[in-house]
């Protein structure tokens, strides 16, 4: 603050020699400021990277908790933080550690704290990682050695006198880091960061103006442009103390709580066409979520009358459509479980075998397999037939008898367990405005397929009950009824819970 004072009177030394010193002294000096006023910014500090990324999804949200607050009788002033510094600091490092396989931002401008976890569970992300910037305060200490001789230069030659940095401050940020699980809402990982740094000044540094002689105390314009100088030396430390704790810190304390990435089953249920495909519909809907133990929000159910017209079967169609993408687009598909049902009219083409909603809306298989093969394990069950004469729920084609080869070679080498009611060219029997597949495959799964009594029903075992109900009826109404059915080695029921139960 003396310095201020000293300054507001400049004293002239009539003496040619001291006068000739004093410029001699004052070239001294400004050579000392030019390299007092270096950045001094240290380097980036270098990205431990993780040796196996987590197989987690991150969201970042970084909240400033600050405004701006002067403390006149403490020659320190609390500010807000510049935002793109703030997301260099804290963003910057947990994108260059790849600690997680997916890892995106939250905009503070659109999500509020108290929506934080609701919106991380839309986005279908595992942790939360949440930054609140609790401090960032600059700080006046006093002057420095170089003091007495900037005021020595300023009597002779006071122009080179405002470049000598002869003012110290310092700034401090302070950063609560939190990990919250988003599946239990409990804080995984939490640690408070505090970066501290000091900086000599100048006085335009600082944000003195030729134009004022006399600065009885710093406003806050004064401190805001001392922070753009402290900063620059601060936020590369904020950087580095993140990379330490997420490198570090974070990774042993998450494997020694066992983490493990959730896992979802997921089903979508189609039901298009006449009343008895939307009861199967309903009828596989109800299984999944009362004896399968799906979770309702993982089951989407789409159904649309044959007397809806074609507005309710086009917004089934896109409704199918945007799941199916959706799941195309989902960043650990494989490790979660994927199930599609559809009870509807089926189409054979010159391009393939697909699922009709009407119209020209239909669902191409040779599609809809390969997204169901990113996924740990699927299963696609089809109550539809692919006769070209529109017999048994089948939608009359002029492309003439699909090769029964189709489908097989369709699912070949994919991770994808195929069940329909049937073959190409075959068709779907229905009994009592019921189809005859869905309702066997129900009822083998809850036990009557369990032929050994074992308590254990095996895809196997599904198999043949379900063939041998459909064929038996098949047989009794004169119908062609092949059911189809190809499953990789080891994959099983996306839905089945080895429950037991003997065959009734």
């Amino acid at each position: 603050m003396t310095t201020r004072l000293f300054k507001s009177t400049h004293a002239y030394c009539g003496n040619g020699r001291f006068r000739t010193f004093g410029i001699a002294a004052a070239c001294m000096l400004a050579v000392a400021a030019c390299a007092g006023c270096i950045n001094t910014t240290l380097p980036e500090p270098p990205m431990v990277r993780a040796d196996k990324p987590l197989a987690a999804k991150a969201l970042i949200y970084v909240q400033s908790m600050l405004g701006t607050s002067l403390d006149a009788a403490s020659d320190s002033c609390t500010l807000p933080v510049d935002e793109l510094q703030a997301r260099w600091g804290l963003v910057s490092p947990i994108l260059g550690l790849e600690l997680f396989a997916v890892t995106g931002s939250i905009d503070p401008a659109e999500v509020p704290p108290e929506r934080l976890l609701d919106h991380c569970k839309a986005d279908g992300a595992d942790f939360l990682l949440h930054f609140k910037i609790t401090g960032h305060r600059i700080s006046y200490l006093g002057t420095n050695a170089w003091l007495w001789p900037n005021i020595f230069v300023w009597m002779c030659t006071w122009i080179a006198s405002y470049w000598v940095p002869d003012e110290k401050f310092t700034a401090d940020i302070q950063v609560d880091a939190e990990v919250r699980d988003v599946r239990t809402g409990r804080s995984a990982f939490s640690k408070n960061l505090k970066v501290t740094g000091m900086r000599n000044l100048n006085d335009f540094n600082r944000g003195w103006s030729p134009l004022v002689l006399i600065c009885p105390s710093f406003d806050e314009d004064n401190f805001r442009e001392a922070a753009v100088h402290l900063d620059r030396d601060l936020w590369p430390r904020v950087r580095s103390e993140v990379t330490g704790a997420f490198s570090k810190e974070f990774t042993e304390t998450l494997n020694a709580g066992g983490w493990k990435p959730p896992s979802a089953n997921r089903a979508l249920v189609v039901g298009i066409g006449p009343e008895s495909c939307l009861k199967d519909a309903d009828a596989m809907a109800a299984f999944l979520l009362d004896k399968a133990g799906y979770a309702k929000e993982n089951v989407m159910v789409l159904k649309a009358a044959a007397a809806g017209g074609t507005r309710a079967t086009k917004d089934a169609f896109a409704a199918f459509d945007s799941m199916l993408k959706e799941w195309a687009r989902l960043a650990f598909a494989d490790r979660d479980t994927a199930l599609v049902y559809f009870a509807g009219t089926g189409a054979s083409k010159s391009s393939g075998l697909s699922l009709a909603f009407g119209g020209e809306n239909a669902a191409d298989l040779a599609e809809v397999v390969p997204i169901l093969d990113r996924f740990r394990s699927s299963a696609l069950l089809l109550d539809c037939g692919f006769n070209p004469k529109g017999m048994g729920r089948s939608l009359a084609s002029s492309a003439g008898l699909m090769d029964a080869s189709w489908l097989s070679r369709t699912v070949s080498g994919r991770n994808v367990m195929v069940f329909a009611a049937a073959s190409a060219g075959g068709q779907a029997v229905e009994e009592e405005g019921r189809g005859v597949f869905t309702r066997a495959l129900i009822r083998g799964l809850e036990g009557r397929a369990d032929m050994d009594g074992d308590g254990i029903t095996s895809i196997d075992e599904i198999a043949k009950y379900v063939a041998s109900e459909i064929q038996g009826y098949a047989a009794m109404m004169g119908a062609r009824a092949e059911p189809f059915f190809k499953a990789p080695a080891g994959s099983w029921m996306p839905f089945f819970r080895a429950q037991g139960g003997k065959r009734k």
